[in-house]
């Protein structure tokens, strides 16, 4: 008995000195990176995003997401913008992004010559780019990520329907010089005639993304037809320029659907001016560019599984999802 023992004594020694001396004490590198950290970058590689006026609002959760990734990736990144809506400017900041050499842009651009030909430019440099929230319609882009705008659209008229009641003229105000728009628009429209056929749009008004224009325009909506019940505000500013239309008539009756969340807007809504506004997802939009530009530049997307049967390395497009801001839920939008 003790000799058996001690013989399963010594087998077990044994495979314990061979594991020991046999494997590697140390696994391969791989460009994924230790198990517990995940992939990893340089501190030393910057990316950058850059979109139409850097002022707004409306970019600091896209600006989040984009911090946060480069966090988790060990990596570092800029932002830049124009001040205005303004292709010239843009196309002038993208050509100094390119000469800075960056690893990857992730670019919200306004879809002209000169910033079509600065994109050709990036990449000649070798410089990945993606768009976030504005589609541009050019083989360079590797990807967009955004809103899905027709949806936008079509949830916006479900929506102004429900809080409108049976009965209630409507009407759109908005930018009518921006594609997201116009696609919002038809979304709006398109579902308002298969889904509510009875229900009348008076009126689509053009507020030029001015909060004055859009107020103006509203005034005249409301003079014209006293029994309009709810209006579609497909932006920040027309959101805005309905809202003071609408307290300035004192007509709080009236429900306003409008479109993103600064601060003025969080405002309305906690006063019941603007019924509901629609949040896009832009956090999302900052992390996943910053993700997928980095595994671009990492080549860390398996190029020979797709080759053959001719799919994209990446998703040509990625919708982020929408959700509504209401006077239930505006506390949780503003600002910690």
């Amino acid at each position: 008995m003790k000799k058996t023992v001690l013989l399963y004594a010594s087998l077990i020694a044994a495979m314990v000195l061979l594991g020991y001396f046999y494997y590697p004490t140390t696994t391969p590198s791989s460009p994924w990176g230790n198990l517990n950290t995940g992939i990893r970058g340089e501190i030393d590689e910057k990316y950058v995003m850059l979109t139409n006026e850097s002022g707004a609002d409306y970019w600091k959760n896209a600006l989040k997401g984009f911090e946060d990734a480069a966090d988790k990736l060990n990596v570092s990144i800029d932002y830049v913008g124009t001040s205005n809506y303004d292709a010239t400017e843009q196309a002038t900041i993208l050509e100094q992004v390119i000469a800075k050499k960056p690893k990857g842009i992730a670019i919200a651009g306004i879809e002209s010559p000169e910033v079509l030909d600065a994109l050709v430019k990036a990449d000649e440099a070798g410089i990945p780019v993606v768009s976030i929230d504005n589609t541009i319609n050019s083989p360079v882009i590797k990807s967009f990520i955004g809103t899905d705008n027709y949806f936008a659209g079509a949830e916006a008229a479900r929506r102004l329907v429900k809080e409108v009641g049976p009965s209630g003229d409507l009407a759109v105000v908005m930018n009518s010089g921006r594609p997201n728009e116009q696609l919002r628009l038809k979304g709006f429209t398109e579902t308002m005639a298969a889904e509510f056929p009875n229900r009348r749009i008076v009126g689509v008004a053009n507020g030029q993304g001015s909060n004055k224009e859009a107020r103006k325009q509203a005034v005249a909506l409301l003079n014209q037809y006293p029994n309009l019940s709810g209006v579609f505000a497909t932006n920040t500013e027309e959101g805005i320029g309905v809202a003071e239309a609408a307290v300035y008539y004192k007509k709080k009756l009236i429900k306003i659907i409008t479109v993103n969340e600064d601060i003025r807007t969080l405002d309305y809504i906690k006063q019941g001016v603007i019924t509901a506004s629609i949040e896009q997802g832009t956090w999302n939009m900052g992390y996943w560019a910053l993700q997928q530009l980095f595994h671009v530049k990492h080549n860390l997307l398996n190029e020979t599984a797709y080759s053959e049967r001719n799919i994209p390395l990446l998703p040509k497009q990625v919708y982020t999802d929408i959700s509504f801001i209401t006077k239930d839920n505006v506390d949780n939008f503003y600002a910690k």
